[in-house]
C-alpha cells in the first residue's frame, strides 16, 4: 500500500521543498523568472510520468514535478501582495483559496469521464494542457517584485543601487533559519501555527485513507476480473 500511494505521497514531499527554495530565488531573480522556469519544468515532468514505462519512472517525475510545481504555488501569494494593497490582497487570497477548491473539486468529474474513455495517462495530460494554457497567460507579465523592479532599472540605465537586505537571508546560515529552523520552531511554539498544522494533518490523512480505500476497491476489482498488469491502459499501482 506505501508503494501503490507513492504517486501522489512523492509529488507532496517535492512541493515541501518549495517553501524552502523558492523566497531566495525570487529575492534573487525576480518572482517573473522563477514562474517562467518553473512552470515549464513542472510540464515535463508531468509529460514524463504520462508517458512513463514503469512504476519507477512515474514516482520519480511525479516528485521533480511536485519539486518544480511547488514555487509557483508559493509565489502566488506574494505576487498578490506586489500588486494589491493590503486591504484587497484579502479579499483576492479568499479568491485564491477558492481556486484550489473549485480545481480539486472539478478534476474528478471531468477526469472521471476522460480515464474511463482513454487511459490513466490522461490524468497527466490533461495537467499538462491546463500547465501549458497557464505557461502561454504568463508569457510576457511583467515583473511585479519591487527589489526585482529596481534592479532591471540598474542594469538598463547603468547605474548602481543599493538595496536593503533580502529579507530571505544572504548567507546561508540565514536562509537555513529563516526558511526551515524557524518555522519548524513555529510549528511546536505557535498557538495559532500549531493550530494550522494539526487541521492540514487532518485533511491529508483524510485523503490518504481515502486513497487507500480507493486503490484497496481497485484492487479487488483486479482479482475478479482478468486484469493484465501489463497493460498501458491500466494504472501504475499494477506494475509491480
Amino acid at each position: 500500500m506505501t508503494v501503490a500511494i507513492l504517486g501522489m505521497s512523492l509529488y507532496l514531499c517535492g512541493v515541501a521543498f518549495a517553501p524552502i527554495i523558492a523566497p531566495h530565488l525570487s529575492e534573487r531573480f525576480g518572482r517573473s523568472s522563477v514562474y517562467l522556469v518553473s512552470l515549464p519544468l513542472f510540464a515535463l515532468f508531468i509529460l514524463g510520468a504520462g508517458t512513463s514505462k514503469s512504476f519507477a519512472a512515474v514516482a520519480v517525475c511525479r516528485f521533480f514535478a511536485g519539486f518544480f510545481g511547488g514555487p509557483c504555488l508559493v509565489l502566488i501569494e506574494g505576487t498578490f501582495a506586489d500588486v494589491w494593497s493590503p486591504h484587497k490582497t484579502v479579499t483576492y487570497y479568499s479568491v485564491l483559496s477558492l481556486a484550489s477548491y473549485v480545481g480539486a473539486g472539478c478534476a474528478p468529474i471531468i477526469l472521471g469521464y476522460v480515464v474511463p474513455a482513454e487511459n490513466w495517462r490522461w490524468t497527466q495530460y490533461v495537467t499538462l494542457m491546463i500547465a501549458l494554457a497557464a505557461f502561454l497567460l504568463g508569457v510576457g507579465m511583467p515583473e511585479t517584485y519591487p527589489r526585482e523592479i529596481l534592479r532591471t532599472r540598474a542594469r538598463r540605465g547603468g547605474y548602481t543601487i543599493n538595496l536593503a537586505k533580502a529579507e530571505s537571508g544572504v548567507t546561508l546560515a540565514e536562509m537555513a533559519r529563516i526558511t526551515i529552523f524557524t518555522p519548524l520552531a513555529m510549528a511546536v511554539s505557535d498557538p495559532v501555527v500549531i493550530i494550522v498544522t494539526l487541521y492540514l494533518a487532518l485533511n491529508f490523512a483524510v485523503l490518504f485513507q481515502w486513497v487507500r480505500r480507493a486503490i484497496n476497491t481497485r484492487w479487488r476489482y483486479a482479482d475478479r476480473t482478468d486484469v493484465d498488469p501489463q497493460s498501458s491502459s491500466q494504472s501504475p499501482l499494477f506494475w509491480q
